[in-house]
């Protein structure tokens, strides 16, 4: 199937137009078939076609965290920032590609998860959970849900139930529309973070912002994936190679500088986020569009 796409796709698209990359349900294999067939058409190696492949193939190995890595980054941020208080509680719905590396890195820089869902059922436990035991629960039984069958402590949510937790900080790393208006007034926690692309309605972004929550929008929080990908980019156009680690300083303080730009913006205007890094986004369009005489 990806090799019958790319053949209809590739007379549109080449290494400096539209760039694919893996979402969800798509992993390194598929972006390898992707570049192998695309390849193919053209009569020699173009590694430049599609991002999130294997390194082999000049795919960057840090790819696959990048995405969940700076979702951890800015909760990290957002926490020190507007939660004065110790002990704070995170929850975060989705154990994929995006959840599964947020997991890992919000608790390696010291936080407790004390709950996380995947497509079938949610965990909680008041005392936390670890990141370890739970990919290996995953990997053996296919959902976290088996944690709650081995361990009387932890309870077993039902997925509906999941976005009403009591907590401080909820992580949305599954798919879009999940708060929507019927929703959305049940939503406990101060502070959401959109890992997922689009996990908050329209209506249900205006009610939360009514009722004094803080959202952290996925075109600031999530886009760690993204810039990663420019790096592979590079990389196949033969331009930068850099290490899992450089990569890793560079996206963070990118990350970090765009979220401190984009606060700066919601407090002094008086505008939830959202607004602020769309506000962010067009003015650096403006500019760049003047420097080229397009207005």
């Amino acid at each position: 199937m990806i090799r019958e796409y790319v053949r209809k796709l590739s007379k549109y698209i080449d290494e400096y137009t539209d760039i694919p990359a893996p979402d969800m349900n798509t992993d390194e294999y598929d972006m390898n078939v992707f570049f192998d067939e695309y390849s193919k058409i053209k009569g020699k190696p173009v590694y430049a076609i599609v991002t999130g492949k294997s390194p082999e193939l000049k795919g960057i190995e840090y790819r696959k965290f990048s995405t969940g890595y700076g979702v951890a980054y800015i909760t990290d941020k957002v926490i020190k920032d507007f939660l004065n208080k110790d002990n704070v509680k995170i929850a975060i719905q989705g154990f994929g590609k995006v959840g599964k590396y947020t997991f890992k890195k919000i608790q390696e820089l010291g936080y407790k998860v004390v709950a996380i869902s995947d497509s079938k059922c949610g965990i909680y436990s008041k005392e936390g959970l670890d990141f370890n035991q739970i990919n290996e629960i995953k990997k053996e039984y296919g959902s976290v849900c088996e944690l709650a069958e081995l361990n009387k402590s932890v309870d077993k949510l039902n997925p509906s139930e999941f976005l009403y937790i009591d907590c401080d900080v909820l992580i949305l790393a599954a798919k879009e529309d999940v708060i929507n208006k019927d929703n959305a007034d049940k939503i406990k926690a101060k502070i959401i973070i959109e890992g997922a692309n689009k996990p908050i309605t329209t209506e249900a972004d205006d009610i939360l912002n009514k009722n004094g929550k803080l959202i952290i929008p996925d075109i600031l929080s999530n886009s760690g994936g993204v810039f990663v990908s420019y790096y592979e980019w590079l990389k196949g156009l033969g331009l930068v190679d850099l290490t899992d680690e450089e990569i890793d300083k560079i996206m963070k303080e990118k990350l970090i500088q765009a979220y401190n730009k984009v606060k700066n913006i919601s407090q002094s205007k008086s505008l939830p986020f959202r607004e602020s890094a769309l506000i962010l986004s067009l003015e650096n369009l403006y500019k760049k569009a003047k420097l080229r005489k397009v207005i």
